[in-house]
């Protein structure tokens, strides 16, 4: 279970046959597939037990999709798209990032793509109570939504260190930023700070949602995996 590998030998005159797959390292049983792989990298899975993973060529295929469904209704009305957490999106992977600055660069003129991002900040703001800091669109069509949060104030939601590369394209893509802060009457900070905390829990209740979903699966693969493994007694 959670072994990476390939499919080398596949039976596609019949659907019920097991699939041959070289894995990354060796596994127990395994066999060298008919001299297909090396000698205990190999095993005849079923294709339940068996995960396809997105590779290269599928990991931009959310960003293709969501700008189709843009194009198509900006032809009949202008239109808004609003990335919630952009870098997320592409932290860690070129592909995406180029997919996007792609997009970005033949938007249709009636379209304006608006990405949020979330930081801890205890830096003392100097602009009015209440003000909001940005720049011209210009001719650019997209902005960046950059909500700080002081470092005294509990986190939204877990979220690992943002890596500077990841910023940098950030910034590229949407170099219109606008500054959300926070509230500076003190009833409207203490509504602000409980809509917040509400969120939280909401968001951690989705992700133990999600990753009692990833065990389940995870379990599920493992008993057929298991099931696979077990060779019949003849009597």
């Amino acid at each position: 279970i959670g072994v990476r590998g390939k499919v080398v030998l596949a039976f596609e005159e019949n659907g019920s046959s097991k699939i041959g797959v070289r894995f990354d390292r060796s596994i127990p049983e395994g066999n060298d597939l008919g001299g297909l792989c090396e000698e205990d990298h190999g095993f005849f899975c079923t294709a339940s037990s068996l995960r396809l993973e997105p590779g290269g060529d599928d990991v931009d295929k959310p960003v293709n999709e969501i700008f189709e469904v843009a194009f198509n209704e900006s032809k009949s009305n202008p239109l808004i798209l609003f990335v919630k957490d952009i870098e997320k999106s592409m932290a860690g992977n070129t592909d995406v990032y180029t997919s996007l600055k792609s997009k970005l660069e033949n938007l249709p003129a009636n379209v304006v793509v608006i990405g949020s991002h979330a930081q801890m900040d205890n830096r003392k703001e100097k602009s009015h109570p209440g003000s909001l800091l940005f720049t011209k669109f210009g001719a650019n069509q997209t902005a960046l939504l950059d909500l700080a949060f002081p470092d005294n104030f509990g986190r939204l939601h877990d979220r690992s260190k943002e890596t500077p590369k990841t910023m940098k394209q950030v910034t590229r893509l949407f170099p219109n930023k606008v500054t959300i802060q926070l509230p500076q009457d003190e009833a409207l900070l203490l509504d602000w700070k409980q809509q917040l905390e509400r969120d939280s829990e909401t968001l951690k209740a989705q992700s133990n949602i999600v990753s009692l979903r990833s065990v389940s699966i995870a379990l599920i693969l493992l008993c057929f995996f298991l099931t696979s493994c077990v060779l019949p007694v003849s009597a």
